[in-house]
């Protein structure tokens, strides 16, 4: 199976790229290749003004990670691309886009900091299954890999992205997995922002609707 590469030449190839990834529901077939390229469009998207072209994305054959290699003036950049959610969650999700609408009989109800601290453990417990896989040894070369977390589907009402930072960062320095240092930088998709390397400057970027 030849790898997917997707060339972009310049500001207008990444909207164009952000433009034609989308993600169908549950219910019309949605696969986790559909959110890897939403995620690394929007990634790029927002930070599309710090951009170098032309850029390569050679995506990843099944089983392989990272899920991309990114390929500019001589440099290979990995980037893996998971999400903070849980697998009841997205069952739920399928049930409600059967009813139309949102219904989530089985919540647990949400009370006070819930959310937060849910959500927090969720971005958290995925840094430690990447950052173990990374120390694994196996993935593709790149001269350094970085972490993609698409945050949009967490359960629970919506949390303030300035309030997960700061319980993400508290947890893992709590944590000291060292493990977690193999990554280059860690950032993350919510609420319509990318949270640009959240344990280093940590720059919030909106991205941009196309």
């Amino acid at each position: 199976m030849p790898r997917k590469i997707i060339t972009l030449a310049d500001a207008e190839s990444v909207r164009e790229f952000a433009r034609n990834s989308v993600v169908p529901l549950h219910i019309d077939g949605r696969q986790n290749v559909d959110r890897e390229m939403y995620s690394l469009s929007r990634y790029l998207l927002a930070r599309v003004g710090q951009l170098s072209f032309p850029i390569s994305a050679v995506h990843a054959l099944p089983g392989e990670s990272p899920d991309f290699v990114l390929e500019g003036k001589g440099e290979r950049i990995g980037v893996e691309i998971t999400e903070a959610t849980t697998s009841e969650f997205h069952d739920q999700l399928v049930i409600s886009e059967l009813e139309g609408e949102y219904l989530d009989y089985h919540g647990p109800g949400w009370p006070r900091e819930t959310p937060l601290i849910t959500n927090a453990s969720l971005v958290v417990s995925s840094i430690l299954d990447k950052a173990q896989g990374l120390a694994g040894g196996k993935w593709r070369f790149a001269d350094y890999h970085e972490l993609l977390i698409y945050c949009e589907n967490a359960p629970g009402p919506g949390v303030e992205n300035a309030d997960l930072i700061l319980h993400v960062r508290n947890q893992l320095a709590a944590g000291r997995d060292p493990h977690v240092s193999g990554f280059h930088r860690i950032s993350l998709i919510a609420r319509g922002e990318l949270i640009f390397d959240i344990l280093g400057d940590c720059e919030r970027l909106k991205i941009p609707d196309v």
